[in-house]
């Protein structure tokens, strides 16, 4: 392996193990029509056009819920989380019920659901909820017709639980609904400031990587060779001789030019 690709892996490691771990805690809203509830006993689901009560389904949780007039029917919820809030639907005063809700193996709640004066229904009725658990598996079970009164309907809609977004996988849809008439109930708000975070952890270390690519790919590549312009061929000049024509003047010789040559006399 190349020592800038080698490098690059080992940059790529420490920062993703510098980004940080902190999950965003989100609520989880889990029907009561999902596979994770169970139910045992007497349950009937608002199929049932005959049974009684029968509450307005445009007003429970995806238009379901189930209810029971059998003493001892059960219902668990198995689920992973640190937070969990059971909600059911309070009928009329003429109808009641009560039972006992266990979570894990803690002691028993009983809950008596009683009806309201004005013989209406309730929705989102808080039945039951725990907070701080470990973030881990946990059963909550309740058991209808125990205590007094017993014998008259329960009608279960939905739960709420607070799961790590990060660490736990689901194939259930994640969101809060809108609760209304239930005290105490589910947070409505996930930790968007910690999501926030998160992702601009991520985007960062993203952008982090790409930039130490784009260095070490620009440093990898060679250098160009500067090219030198080819120089023009030597121009040499050759000696040119230029001989300039002389011009002799001559001049008649005359009498004052030389002596007479002398007179030979015999």
């Amino acid at each position: 392996m190349a020592p800038a690709s080698l490098l690059f892996l080992l940059v790529a490691a420490n920062l993703l193990r510098l980004a940080p771990q902190t999950a965003a805690a989100v609520n989880r809203t889990i029907d009561d029509s999902s596979v994770e509830f169970t139910f045992a006993g007497n349950w009937l689901a608002n199929s049932c056009s005959k049974c009684n009560p029968q509450p307005d389904s445009g007003h429970a949780l995806n238009g379901t819920w189930h209810t029971n007039d059998d003493d001892g029917a059960t219902m668990r919820l198995q689920f992973t989380g640190s937070a969990i809030w059971l909600f059911g639907i309070l009928a009329p005063a003429a109808t009641q019920g009560s039972l006992t809700i266990t979570l894990d193996s803690q002691s028993p709640v009983a809950y008596n659901v009683s009806g309201n004066s004005n013989s209406s229904y309730i929705y989102d009725k808080l039945l039951f909820s725990a907070s701080s658990l470990s973030t881990s598996t946990h059963n909550l079970t309740l058991e209808a017709g125990v205590g007094s009164p017993s014998g008259h309907s329960i009608l279960i809609d939905y739960a709420v639980v607070n799961v790590d977004f990060l660490s736990t996988a689901t194939t259930s849809e994640f969101g809060v609904p809108t609760i209304s008439g239930a005290s105490g109930g589910a947070s409505t708000s996930s930790s968007r400031s910690q999501v926030g975070q998160t992702i601009g952890a991520v985007i960062g270390t993203l952008v982090g990587l790409a930039i130490i690519g784009i260095l070490i790919r620009r440093y990898r590549r060679p250098f160009p060779e500067i090219c030198t312009p080819p120089q023009p061929p030597a121009t040499y000049c050759e000696e040119t001789r230029v001989v300039f024509p002389v011009t002799v003047s001559v001049r008649p010789v005359t009498a004052y030019d030389t002596e007479p040559p002398p007179v030979y006399r015999p």
